[in-house]
């Protein structure tokens, strides 16, 4: 969004600033003028030809703009948006000059220079009435909730916002313009502001308020799945089930049809199911819809029954009535396999449990808005506040500015007293027409003390977190403030409109679309909110802490795992210390609901089953709230404890940055061509839960396997010594994020000179260890490959013929949920013993293997992105199996296990010729190198007084042939 700078009166021109000149003010608003009464390619033109400067008044960084307009375009085609669209316009040109607030003015019939906004309609948004139903049941208003059995898994988290409701607004939207349907801003640097806040706002910022306990309402769709299911309870079975006692209503709910009720009871007596039918797997809000009133439950539970196992939350039924309200974020499997179960259980006697419609999904804008016309037909989360409103039941229409506060206000009124109380609203945007950097704003004169305190909280954290997280020399653009019309239709809630960054900035664009610096933007926002409320209430702000690290699980026994992991870092940009910790542990690899609660950094869950796959994943908490969780690790059970044979599974993928990003053709309205739109779907990029697609494959060998994080290893928590083979991949890992660093390449070297197997999976390998230098000795001697390119330009692959897997045709562009599509897929050859398996379907190699003194299989693209699960399950079979028929290493010579000062190599039936003795530290780093002609039978010896006592590992080469192993240095 651009930017603009409020407002203020005064009757002589004087200088801004020391650098600011009267002279370069007015040139500067006089070519914007130029600019602006131009018609586009679209023949649209801000203001109309003709429109001038006529005079400026400044004084304390304040400047009025008095402006000629036509009174014809001032009375019949000025609004909200042409408003909003001029005031930033004028504001980010004006980014130089040292403002805080500018005023615009025109004449108006009388003669009289007034605020643009007079020529604007008058708007007063509705409040929302009681509703009145006529089921038959006692009104109990404004109770409070008695002892009652505690939620299971509870879907809100408890934390400093606990109690505190945040309405976000993510500005534009897709929207009816002249004609047909376009986004409010354009296309700059690959950035569309329509878009990207909204991606902001979904994935990252709600998120935090959500995992801080806040009650998080939005102005626009939430949920960015674009499939949507909706259960009524006027559906018949499979769909929706009751047992016990349910009523048919006098009243009307959903789509004006009668519902079901229940009588509420301290003890479950009955329960309404609403089962969907999914049509693809993936993550789903969930929301629902009743007809509210005093006579309703405070606390209706309901059970949300999701590929993880069952969440429950309980919501007040007395407020918030046909509204879709928000139950929470789910995994969900194709097909009828979940739903959502609600209950009469409540703190109460003799209330009704409404059963109305529950809803699955975002889905895709098939409705119009409330001026009419056709719907978007784009995604809903991409719709304009104007839509959604709509569609959330909103009885009154408005132009897309002021209806994003009139809907928070309704809606709000809606809720309880504390609810209002305990209420602020924040306008989220990105700026243009300046020189980069953030900027808030508050109303010119409407606005109070808490929305004063709430911009300095927010904005001072953000400038804080920005130059200590992310660059030092962030522009801070200053508190500032507006006529905006989003703040200037607030009545009831504090609000705060933030200019985040510049999207036609360059610098700043590329910031914007990196989900690093969004992540920080978000979690320092989300820390102002906590400063703002903590202030209010004279409490000492804690933030949520950040999610742990270096976990890895290791089954102990077929009935026992052990998981262990590292506290998060915490101060500074960061969040606060960790006190505790939540360890979730699911049978479903997406999907998480039970877990246990520790102080400890480590848990062992115990009477598990054997022969079964886990997936474990650990947030941390404290007085704050509950962090976003860790990656996810898998640990199969063995049948009974076999030492050897286990397997382990490395994540070393932790690359989230822009180089990820989507490339989306959009047609940004209905004249102009599609354009090249970049998308932080967080999805498509890094879902840290892959270890799911490998564990999928490796339990068809029904051989049992731990999971760990690759810094667990690297920092030496476990050992790959124990474990027969090591399945480690790296995804789209890249450069900059090291695929393999010196310390894993040390470790994996250690780790196959000892005789050991290796299944490596990713897409940038070879471009990083070969092309880029960062491991040409380890990709050389260790992964038996050379490179031969960066981008196979393929996205399939076919097994070699006689090399052992079967005959495979696989494609490697899995667009499932949660998962990435494949780019630049390294090309590599065979080398130093290795041979081809798989092959592009242009004939250049894509996976390679090595059977000789160590095992090793190679796939040069990420395995999890195989399209089809049988076949991932396929290839990962064939590459056991090829490890299974690795040949013993060759019998050079004999060796003691433990040693002193010196070391005898007795050597037995070796050709004669060079020989050469190497001694390696854990690290891989070469420390002692002896060289001497082989004769037969000879004994050579080696002196090692300079050697520290130690554990090391050796490599004893002899005409090309090699000898790896270990040996103890007392």
């Amino acid at each position: 969004m651009k930017v603009f700078f409020a407002w203020c009166i005064s009757m002589c021109l004087v200088p801004l600033c020391a650098t600011a000149q009267p002279a370069e003010l007015e040139a500067t608003l006089r070519k914007l003028l130029e600019e602006h009464t131009q018609a586009d390619s679209e023949g649209y033109s801000l203001l109309p030809p003709g429109s001038r400067l006529v005079q400026l008044k400044a004084r304390d960084h304040k400047l009025s703009i008095l402006l000629d307009i036509s009174p014809a375009f001032l009375e019949n085609e000025f609004d909200e948006l042409a408003h909003e669209h001029l005031i930033e316009e004028f504001g980010g040109a004006l980014a130089a000059f040292d403002l805080t607030e500018i005023q615009l003015k025109a004449k108006d019939k009388s003669g009289r220079y007034v605020d643009l906004s007079s020529f604007l309609d008058a708007y007063e948004a509705p409040q929302a009435l009681a509703h009145v139903n006529r089921d038959p049941l006692p009104a109990i208003k404004g109770r409070r909730k008695r002892h009652q059995k505690a939620l299971k898994n509870p879907v809100r988290a408890e934390g400093m916002l606990t109690g505190k409701t945040v309405w976000l607004s993510a500005g534009h939207g897709w929207h009816h313009r002249r004609g047909g349907i376009s986004t409010q801003r354009g296309n700059s640097h690959g950035l569309v502001e329509d878009f990207a806040t909204a991606e902001f706002v979904n994935y990252h910022l709600l998120k935090y308020l959500h995992q801080a306990g806040a009650n998080v309402w939005t102005v626009r769709e939430r949920d960015m799945n674009q499939r949507e299911v909706i259960v009524r309870s006027s559906e018949r079975a499979p769909a929706y089930r009751e047992k016990g006692r349910w009523k048919q209503s006098r009243s009307k709910g959903y789509k004006g049809e009668k519902y079901r009720f229940a009588i509420s009871s301290t003890k479950e007596t009955a329960t309404a199911s609403f089962r969907p039918y999914i049509p693809e797997s993936g993550l789903y809000w969930v929301s629902v819809q009743y007809l509210s009133g005093v006579n309703r439950t405070v606390d209706a539970r309901y059970r949300i029954e999701h590929a993880g196992g069952v969440s429950e939350i309980s919501v007040n039924q007395e407020t918030h009535g046909s509204t879709w309200v928000y139950l929470g974020q789910f995994y969900f499997e194709k097909g009828r396999k979940g739903g959502v179960v609600l209950s009469n259980c409540s703190s109460e006697n003799g209330q009704a449990v409404i059963a109305d419609a529950v809803r699955f999904g975002g889905g895709v804008g098939k409705e119009a808005d409330c001026y009419g016309g056709k719907g978007s037909g784009a995604p809903r989360f991409e719709e304009s506040a104007r839509y959604y409103a709509h569609y959330q039941g909103y009885p009154k229409c408005a132009n897309d500015v002021v209806i994003r506060p009139s809907y928070a206000e309704w809606e709000l009124s809606k809720g309880t007293a504390e609810e209002r109380r305990n209420a602020v609203y924040l306008s989220l945007h990105t700026n243009a027409n300046g020189p980069g950097g953030t900027e808030s704003y508050i109303h010119t004169h409407r606005h109070s003390a808490d929305a004063r305190r709430l911009q300095a909280s927010l904005h001072d954290q953000l400038i804080k977190d920005l130059r200590m997280g992310w660059r030092k020399d962030w522009k801070d653009r200053g508190r500032k403030r507006a006529d905006f019309g989003e703040l200037r239709a607030l009545k009831t809630m504090p609000g705060v409109l933030l200019e985040l960054a510049f999207h036609d900035h360059r610098r700043d664009a590329q910031d914007l679309s990196d989900p690093r610096f969004r992540q920080l933007a978000a979690r320092a926002i989300y820390k102002g909110m906590v400063r703002y409320f903590a202030q209010k209430e004279n409490k000492y702000p804690v933030y949520l802490p950040e999610p742990p690290t270096h976990l890895y699980a290791q089954s102990k026994g077929g009935k026992e795992i052990q998981v262990a992991w590292k506290a998060p870092l915490f101060g500074g940009h960061l969040g606060s210390k960790a006190s505790s910790y939540k360890v979730y542990i699911s049978r479903h690899g997406k999907a998480f609901a039970d877990f246990e609660t520790t102080r400890l950094n480590k848990f062992t869950f115990q009477n598990l089953q054997p022969s079964t796959t886990y997936y474990i994943r650990v947030a941390a908490l404290n007085k704050g709230g509950e962090s976003f969780p860790s990656a996810v690790v898998a640990v199969r059970t063995p049948s009974k404890d076999k030492a050897g044979e286990k397997l382990l599974i490395v994540d070393g993928f932790d690359r989230l940055d822009r180089g990820l990003t989507i490339q989306c053709k959009h047609r940004l309205s209905h004249f102009g061509r599609p354009q090249l739109v970049r998308r932080v779907f967080l999805d498509q990029m890094n879902h840290y839960d892959y270890m799911a697609e490998h564990a999928q494959a490796l339990e068809q060998s029904g051989l049992p396997f731990d999971g760990a994080s690759n810094e667990s290893v690297a920092d030496r928590q476990l050992s790959l010594d124990r474990y027969k083979v090591v399945n480690w991949y790296v995804g789209r890992e890249s450069t900059t994020d090291q695929t393999l660093s010196r310390r894993e390449q040390a470790i994996l070297s250690r780790y196959l000179r000892a005789g050991g197997n290796l299944i490596i999976s990713g897409s940038e390998l070879g471009f990083d260890l070969a092309q880029k230098g960062n491991g040409s000795a380890f990709f050389r001697d260790y992964l038996k490959a050379g490179f031969l390119g960066d981008d196979a330009g393929h996205a399939a692959f076919r097994s070699v013929r006689g090399a052992g897997f079967g005959k495979l045709n696989g494609e490697m562009d899995n667009r499932a949920y949660g998962l990435y599509p494949l780019r630049s897929a390294d090309v590599v050859e065979a080398r130093n013993g290795s041979r081809v398996v798989l092959r592009y379907p242009d004939g250049r190699p894509a996976a390679l293997s090595y059977n000789g003194d160590f095992g090793l299989v190679y796939f040069a693209f990420p395995l999890e992105t195989v399209a089809e699960k049988s076949t991932r399950s396929a290839l990962m079979s064939h590459a056991l199996a090829s490890l299974e028929a690795k040949k013993e290493a060759p019998f050079l010579a004999r060796l003691p296990a433990r040693i002193r000062h010196q070391l005898h190599i007795r050597m037995a039936s070796v050709p004669e010729g060079r020989a050469t003795f190497r001694f390696f530290n854990l690290d891989g780093k070469p420390i002692k190198e002896h060289q001497w002609k082989h004769y037969s039978r000879k004994k050579e010896t080696i002196s090692l007084a300079d050697l520290p006592p130690d554990l090391y590992t050796y490599e004893l080469e002899v005409l090309g042939r090699r000898q790896r192993g270990t040996i103890k240095v007392d």
